[in-house]
């Protein structure tokens, strides 16, 4: 009886890409669809270093996919790594592989620089490996018919080609973002999908220039269209809400509001609406600590100006004050107290009240970058 090869972890190698968009396809697609067209920043041939998989007798049987991009938290830049597409032959599974690739993505993912990991994904095998379930953001509904709190004459159209540029200022803007190339935004405007979800970008332009944008996952039986990204004036978007929903045919439209958006927040307070916790599509794990605390150092400075200490390790961040002191561990406790806030049964002192200033600190949002 022949021993089963088996090969890996280890990149894409270039000939293997249609099988893996193949194996990948039968795992998420099975009634149709096609997973490479769907998400272009991640099945691209220029990305083969990090689709990772394992080869079993020659053939793709598990994958772990990964998309590194640079992004900035209120002006801060680290780098990010969003993990999607993981899965396994069936006929492989029960073997470990998805754990070893899992693993190998957090290492391959250190080694280029990424100290944040966003899965598209809640499984068990994440969580084993520390990751946690965020609700780090707000969403409400906004009937069709109810008036905007604001005025003023916008022009809404689907964004084309021609938008890219106007789009990417607008994003640009954003003090939560990834940093996203044109190119990027050529592929994923082409692609027309959110969130595992198709959808649509609309372009709103007032008498001078784009003023907004949003990207809309189109309605189903049971969902009303949802606002997933968006962009530019906070008033504008609001005026697009009526265009959205006539154009879907819609009694309502739901709104995720990106990361802190006290501007877009206050504006729907301001006419009665009710807000939800909506949580992070995924689970989220910070991979290396010392770089992650590194990379926002200059934002402690400026939430909090006393002569605060910051000591990190692989699994642990410590903070000193005088002489109060107290320590996050392991990784799962450090980004759930980053994104969640310090745990209301911390001793209540001037460290604490510290460390309330300072977290928590604003979570990166998906929207067209989800893979």
């Amino acid at each position: 009886m022949s021993t089963a090869v088996v090969e890996g972890p280890m990149p894409c190698p270039p000939g293997d890409l249609d099988q893996l968009v193949g194996l990948a396809n039968r795992v998420f697609r099975p009634h149709g669809g096609d997973m490479r067209r769907e998400y272009p920043l991640l099945f691209d041939p220029e990305n083969l270093e990090n689709l990772r998989v394992v080869k079993l007798d020659g053939r793709v049987v598990s994958h772990v996919g990964l998309s590194i991009r640079d992004a900035s938290i209120l002006g801060f830049p680290l780098r990010v790594v969003s993990v999607g597409a993981v899965c396994t032959a069936p006929e492989a599974r029960g073997r470990g592989f998805a754990t070893v690739l899992m693993q190998d993505a957090v290492a391959h993912s250190r080694a280029n620089g990424c100290s944040l990991m966003l899965i598209s994904g809640s499984r068990g095998l994440y969580h084993r490996m520390g990751a946690v379930n965020l609700t780090a953001f707000l969403k409400c509904r906004i009937p069709a018919n109810s008036v905007p709190p604001v005025a003023g004459a916008i022009k809404v159209s689907p964004a084309e080609e021609k938008d890219i540029p106007l789009l990417s200022q607008l994003y640009q803007r954003e003090p939560v973002r990834f940093h996203r190339s044109a190119e990027d935004w050529h592929k994923l405007l082409k692609a027309g999908m959110l969130m595992n979800h198709e959808a649509d970008t609309f372009a709103a332009y007032d008498s001078r220039s784009l003023a907004a944008y949003a990207c809309v996952q189109r309605p189903t039986s049971d969902s009303p269209p949802r606002i997933g990204e968006y962009a530019g004036s906070r008033a504008a978007v609001r005026l697009m809400i009526p265009w959205i929903a006539k154009y879907y045919s819609a009694g309502s439209v739901e709104i995720t509001l990106m990361p802190r958006d006290v501007e877009m927040q206050v504006l729907l307070q301001n006419e009665g609406a009710a807000f939800e916790h909506q949580p992070f599509g995924g689970t989220v794990l910070i991979i290396d600590v010392p770089a992650f605390f590194a990379a926002l150092r200059g934002l402690v400075k400026e939430r909090f100006g006393g002569p605060l200490e910051i000591s990190t390790d692989e699994n642990r961040v410590t903070f000193r004050l005088g002489n109060e002191e107290t320590s996050w561990a392991p990784p799962s406790e450090i980004t759930t107290n980053v994104f969640h806030g310090p745990p209301n049964n911390e001793k209540t002192n001037s460290l604490h009240e510290a460390l309330r200033l300072i977290f928590p600190v604003p979570l990166l949002w998906y929207g067209l970058n989800y893979v």
